[in-house]
């Protein structure tokens, strides 16, 4: 089997095994005699990576951009990297380089899209997720976020909560609470609230430590009049130092109980 295949199976199992060091070994020696050996750089940045040792595989990553400017691997792992060490900034604009350069890549516009939403630039985020399902319509992730998005920024349109509507739509008989806490959240902006309550407390049933979904499930409730269950749903959303989008209409929604 090629080593792009089979070389990040054989990395982590090294490396769970305790045996990093020659997981290091291999890739070292991989990439001496073939310096163009991408696969083995990306993995070798990712070891570093797991050991804490950021900076070096931040160089490794450069390094192979550099000799590798036509595959879309380096930038995608630089780009995770630097987000793992908060540098959002910085991993939005080689997200930025990259979807430029690899217009067809869908992993690489995918990526850019989430970085512009967490980085709170959302008209840039929604122009992503919306170019993504152009160009990949049958494409959940887009969907959900670009539906969760309008939901939580574009609430004030009823244009736009309605193409939220019709993109959400299709998770109603998922499984997955994310999938069905997007459309119950659409339906509550909506002003759906029977429908959206019962979505949403199959969610929060599905995932009750998500306190982003106890938020949604908690204003459904308070807007069908079940106090009760709502402060209790809010204080579960509520509690510890949440940081999730949203969290302050949470607390000012709580407060007006």
């Amino acid at each position: 089997q090629p080593f792009s295949r089979i070389g990040p199976a054989l990395v982590s199992a090294y490396a769970r095994s305790g045996k990093a060091a020659d997981a290091d070994k291999l890739l070292n020696a991989r990439i001496s005699a073939d310096s163009q050996d991408v696969d083995a750089m990306v993995l070798l940045a990712e070891l570093h990576a797991q050991k804490g040792e950021l900076g070096d595989a931040e160089d490794i990553l450069n390094k192979a951009m550099a000799q590798h400017p036509d595959n879309s691997k380096p930038y995608l792992d630089l780009a995770r990297l630097l987000t793992r060490e908060n540098k959002l900034d910085a991993a939005s604009k080689i997200l930025e380089g990259a979807a430029a350069k690899f217009p067809q890549d869908r992993d690489v516009a995918r990526y850019a899209a989430i970085t512009y939403d967490t980085i709170g630039n959302f008209a840039s985020a929604k122009a992503g997720y919306e170019a993504i399902l152009a160009k990949w319509p049958d494409d959940m992730v887009a969907a959900n976020n670009l539906a969760a998005l309008i939901a939580d920024q574009f609430s004030s349109d009823p244009a736009q909560l309605g193409r939220a509507r019709q993109l959400a739509e299709k998770f109603r008989n998922s499984d997955q609470p994310e999938l069905l806490d997007t459309l119950g959240w659409v339906l509550v902006r909506q002003g759906n609230f029977d429908d959206a309550t019962i979505l949403l407390e199959k969610a929060a049933s599905l995932a009750p430590s998500n306190q982003q979904i106890q938020f949604h499930y908690a204003v459904a409730l308070k807007s069908k009049g079940l106090t009760a269950k709502a402060k209790e749903a809010f204080d579960k959303a509520l509690a510890g130092s949440p940081t999730y989008r949203g969290v302050e209409e949470a607390r000012k929604d709580a407060a007006l109980q």
